[in-house]
């Protein structure tokens, strides 16, 4: 099923039309909730690039402890919008 769907297409391809998939998401969603991110020059956008969405995550984990409790660690304020 899904093989004649990927057999003619390299994989960079594939990862681009991925990458093109989630930024359309992402921006949809931001439109839809009328919400923002802030691009490099702290100035509210609805529409990101992935690799600034995932820029603006990057450092933070998830702390579990004991299959029960989980804590966000290293979230800095991106200052107000």
């Amino acid at each position: 099923m899904y093989s004649e769907f990927f057999d003619d297409k390299p994989v960079s391809r594939l990862i681009d039309e991925g990458i093109e998939a989630l930024e359309h998401t992402i921006r949809e969603q931001l439109k839809a909730q009328d919400e923002f991110f802030l691009d490099m020059k702290k100035k509210p956008t609805q529409t990101p690039t992935v690799r600034w969405v995932f820029h603006g995550f990057a450092g933070i984990d998830l702390l579990t402890i004991n299959d029960q409790q989980m804590l966000l660690l290293n979230i800095k304020d991106r200052g107000p919008l």
